[in-house]
C-alpha cells in the first residue's frame, strides 16, 4: 500500500496501528487518573467545609476521596486529623500510618500516630499496646528533631512503662528543644520527686520559674543616638 508517496507493507501498517492504539490508551489512562485526582481534591474540600457540623459525613467523604486518589497522602492526613478530633484513637493511628506509608518525609504523621497510640493505650486499664507508641515517636524525632512535643510524649510513654531514665532523658530533650513550655518542666520535676530526687526536682522547678520570667519580660529596645 502506498501512503504519501511511501510504500508500506502489511506488517508496517499493523505496527503503526498498534502503536497508535497504545498511545491512545496511555493518553486515556493519564487523563482518567488526572480527572480522578481533581475530583478527589474537590470532594476532600467539601469534606473539610462540613467537618465541623457533620464529622461523620466528612469522614465518609474523605474515605471516598482517598479511594478516588489512593496516592494523595494529604487526604488521608486530613481524615486522620478528623478522627483525632473525635478522639477515635484507633482509626486515627491506622490512618496516620497509611498516610506515612504514602509519604514518609512527613514527620508529623509519625508524631501524631505515636500520640494516638499512646492515647489509645492509656484508655485501657492495663495500658495494653503502650510500647507501640515509642517507635513512631522516635521516627518522628529522627525525621525532625525540632518537634518538642514528640520528646515530651515519648518521655510520658517511657515513664508509664517504668523506664524512668529514658523518660528523664526525653523530657530533658523536650525542654532543650523548646524551653517555654511550662508543662514540660512540671512533668520532669514530678518524675524526679516521684523517684525521691527532690534536689533535682527543685532545680527543674526553679529553671521553670526563670524560663517563665524570661518569656514574660518585655523586650527592651535601645534608642538611636543619631
Amino acid at each position: 500500500m502506498r501512503v504519501g508517496g511511501l510504500r508500506l507493507g502489511v506488517r508496517s501498517l499493523v505496527g503503526v496501528s498498534l502503536a497508535g492504539a497504545l498511545f491512545g490508551l496511555a493518553v486515556f489512562s493519564v487523563s482518567g487518573c488526572n480527572k480522578s485526582a481533581v475530583d478527589a481534591q474537590k470532594l476532600a474540600k467539601q469534606a473539610q467545609s462540613i467537618q465541623g457540623e457533620d464529622p461523620k459525613g466528612a469522614a465518609e467523604m474523605y474515605k471516598q476521596a482517598a479511594q478516588m486518589d489512593p496516592t494523595n497522602h494529604k487526604i488521608l492526613g486530613n481524615l486522620a486529623v478528623l478522627y483525632e478530633r473525635q478522639k477515635d484513637w484507633n482509626n486515627a493511628a491506622e490512618t496516620y500510618a497509611k498516610a506515612a506509608a504514602l509519604d514518609d518525609t512527613y514527620a508529623n504523621y509519625q508524631f501524631r500516630r505515636g500520640y494516638a497510640l499512646m492515647e489509645l493505650a492509656l484508655k485501657d486499664p492495663g495500658k495494653a499496646g503502650l510500647d507501640k507508641a515509642k517507635d513512631p515517636l522516635k521516627k518522628a524525632i529522627a525525621k525532625d528533631s525540632h518537634i518538642a512535643d514528640a520528646y515530651y510524649y515519648l518521655g510520658k510513654v517511657h515513664y508509664e512503662l517504668d523506664e524512668e531514665q529514658d523518660a528523664l532523658e526525653a523530657l530533658t530533650k523536650a525542654i532543650e528543644t523548646r524551653g517555654d513550655q511550662l508543662h514540660y518542666y512540671v512533668e520532669l520535676a514530678n518524675i524526679y520527686l516521684n523517684l525521691g530526687l527532690a534536689e533535682q526536682g527543685l532545680a527543674v522547678a526553679l529553671e521553670a520559674r526563670r524560663s517563665r520570667r524570661r518569656s514574660s519580660s518585655p523586650t527592651r529596645t535601645t534608642r538611636s543616638t543619631a
